[in-house]
């Protein structure tokens, strides 16, 4: 069980999109799950992508602000993963 960092709901991890930050501090989407790294958990819903944004919770997770144009990248990422 994992918890969305956009709306705190507690779900089974095949449920959530992971988005990780690696040790170089690049931010990328991680649909396996796999990816070495400090992972964030969100609900597959563009209203909990951008709950995560309004209330900081990347910064929170990873310990480390992400840049504006890295979060309107990593959102047209998101969309992208959670329409196919």
């Amino acid at each position: 069980m994992r918890t969305c960092i956009g709306c705190n709901g507690i779900r089974p991890k095949q449920e959530l999109l992971r988005i990780v930050r690696q040790e170089d501090g690049t931010v990328s989407l991680d649909p396996p799950g796999t990816l070495n790294g400090r992972g964030a958990y969100l609900c597959r819903n563009l209203n909990c992508f951008d709950l995560a944004v309004k209330r900081k919770g990347f910064a929170r997770t990873f310990k480390a602000a992400i840049p504006g144009d890295e979060t309107a990248g990593l959102r047209d990422g998101f969309e992208r993963a959670i329409s196919s």
